[in-house]
């Protein structure tokens, strides 16, 4: 358990028996919504391993690159975000191997983490993810303290995606559509 999660928390009632569910690690590269990873405020349920996205490359007066959402016209009305409005960032520990455009449209292919917005620097040593959260959670049996862990990894850590490669795209709204369809009909095929 990092020493910032094990400050938040009492350790002395930690729990002794053995973690159960835990994530099982993606090693394909699953078509996402920027949205799913944006939207997700419980770290325990964000996808947890190799993920491809679709969207648009935004770079803030940082220097940190984000890709925002795409709008998927294809969708019906009610379920149809603005483009722009959402965005997750995207970690990039050579920046100098991606030649990236911004308000360029791109599909990532990486790997989903949580990002520590408090103490950036530590980004690049250790990722934490969904199944770093679900261990450090069950470490403890008290649910107030879980409770507390959980609020404590919400204020310190956003979604993002560690970046393998990148690939400009054109026509992203119809090529996510497209993926989205074909993430259905395999899901139904698995039923």
């Amino acid at each position: 358990m990092t020493s910032s999660a094990l400050a938040q928390v009492d350790d002395n009632e930690q729990n002794t028996i053995d973690i159960h569910n835990l994530p099982k690690y993606c090693d394909y590269f699953k078509f996402l919504l920027v949205e799913e990873l944006a939207l997700e405020t419980d770290y325990r349920e964000l996808h947890y391993g190799k993920c491809s996205l679709i969207g648009k490359l935004k770079q803030d007066e940082k220097g940190y690159n984000y890709l925002e959402n795409v709008q998927i016209n294809d969708m019906p009305s009610e379920c149809r975000l603005p483009e722009s409005c959402l965005k997750i960032l995207l970690h990039m520990c050579n920046k100098k191997d991606f030649q990236l455009k911004s308000s360029h449209y791109y599909e990532i292919v990486g790997e989903v983490i949580l990002f520590n917005n408090i103490k950036p620097e530590e980004n690049n040593a250790n990722f934490l993810t969904s199944r770093g959260i679900v261990e450090q959670v069950q470490f403890f049996d008290n649910v107030k303290k879980q409770e507390k862990l959980l609020k404590y990894f919400s204020e310190t850590y956003k979604p993002a995606v560690n970046v393998w490669y990148a690939n400009p795209v054109a026509r992203a709204g119809d090529l996510i559509a497209r993926n989205l369809e074909l993430r259905i009909m395999r899901e139904k095929l698995q039923k």
